[in-house]
């Protein structure tokens, strides 16, 4: 009978003739994944098949929200996204991803990540700074579509400094050349 492959890995054939082959295809993630079928030694050309790209269509908290700047490993905030189509839990082709708006990039690494399903994703806030950073996710080369509430992206900020205390020591000389201390968060 028939063997065929998706992405490269055998996928188990259900029934076949000689027009038609039904299987039943695993979890996966990406777009335009290479389909071989191979009967009798001999290969098809390549066709191509495409996993339905994620969707996010709730995140918490919302963008008005302003996260420490040291980020989930110190402050424990976490970000939940729900939605569909994130993929497997093993999956290793991904990114998440927050620009701000003059183009600096946070790129999120696995060891923030605290749950991960196909409709569910929580992480740790990455260290940062800076407002309205936009965030992207992309699973198997997929962008996601971000639906939240009219949107079409999810934003998050980081608290802005604040000072507490400014210190001078001794003289205050309008030349300049002292030293000053100030104290605050972010």
């Amino acid at each position: 009978g028939p063997t065929v492959t998706l992405d490269g890995v055998p996928v188990a054939v259900q029934s076949f003739t000689h027009s038609t082959i039904s299987l039943i295809v695993p979890e996966g993630v990406g777009g335009e994944l290479p389909v071989v079928v191979t009967v009798g030694g001999q290969a098809s050309q390549r066709g191509n098949f495409s996993y339905l790209r994620p969707v996010v269509t709730h995140a918490e908290p919302g963008s008005d929200f302003q996260f420490q700047t040291q980020g989930g490993r110190i402050s424990g905030e976490v970000v939940r996204l729900n939605g569909s189509n994130f993929g497997p839990a093993d999956n290793e082709d991904w990114s998440i991803t927050f620009t701000s708006p003059t183009g600096n990039v946070i790129a999120l690494n696995r060891t923030l990540v605290r749950l991960w399903d196909h409709e569910f994703l929580s992480f740790l806030v990455p260290e940062g700074q800076g407002r309205q950073l936009t965030m992207t996710l992309i699973v198997g080369g997929q962008e996601a579509r971000v639906q939240i509430d009219g949107s079409t992206r999810y934003q998050i900020s980081y608290a802005p400094p604040q000072i507490s205390n400014v210190t001078v020591e001794g003289a205050r000389p309008t030349d300049g050349g002292f030293e000053v201390t100030i104290s605050g968060t972010s």
